[in-house]
């Protein structure tokens, strides 16, 4: 399993190319290893590793969120050529995102949060 973002279509494209390019759940290609910068300065590390047992990894993951902040979102839900069962999570996040009645508020949780915070500030 794996999880990929999508690069933003151009202005020129057109909706029915727009539509066509969703994956709904559905990654058309595995993440690249690599570093590339944002448009708001940030460096993103990206790094790729291949997993023998997804559910193994995922049991762990769960377990780490005794003791630390994460998440685990995951659909069940397929239909061949439209959506696909994906599980994405993680742990020690840099930013935690609070909400409540008409308030928001975005806090650092690390030295990674800092950096984020003054981009999302």
């Amino acid at each position: 399993r794996h999880f990929t973002t999508m690069d933003p279509p151009d202005e020129r494209t057109s909706k029915r190319a727009r539509h066509a390019a969703r994956t709904m759940g559905a990654p058309k290609q595995r993440s690249r290893p690599g570093r590339y910068v944002t448009e708001g300065g940030i460096t993103v590390d990206c790094a790729v590793r291949a997993v023998e047992d997804y559910e193994v990894e995922i049991a762990r993951l769960v377990d780490s969120m005794d003791t630390h902040r994460g998440l685990v979102f995951e659909s069940s839900y397929e239909f061949p050529g439209r959506y696909a069962h994906w599980t994405i999570g993680f742990t020690a996040p840099p930013l935690v995102l609070e909400a409540w009645g008409r308030n928001f508020r975005v806090t650092a949780l690390n030295t990674r949060g800092r950096i984020l915070l003054r981009a999302v500030a």
